[in-house]
């Protein structure tokens, strides 16, 4: 949808890996679904800037709010 849950420069270094605005809001949206289906998917998308410590935290953040089918776009220059 192209929502934005958090700005990188909120996100502390050496931080716990969850990131508890992104776990929230996500948590806050599976309970706006009527039925709890199966797979739920999540599309990130970055770029060669974001450092992939961050990615991983995004990943493992959506993980433990019972999100775990990702697909993961990462946009190239030009």
């Amino acid at each position: 949808e192209g929502t934005m849950i958090t700005a990188l420069e909120t996100i502390v270094p050496g931080d716990s890996l969850t990131l508890p605005s992104l776990y929230d809001w996500m948590l806050q949206q599976k309970e706006k679904i009527s039925s709890d289906p199966p797979g739920r998917e999540v599309m990130i998308q970055s770029d060669k800037e974001i450092e992939f410590e961050i990615v991983k935290r995004v990943m493992y953040t959506c993980s433990k709010a019972g999100y775990d089918d990702f697909t993961i776009l990462v946009m190239q220059e030009g």
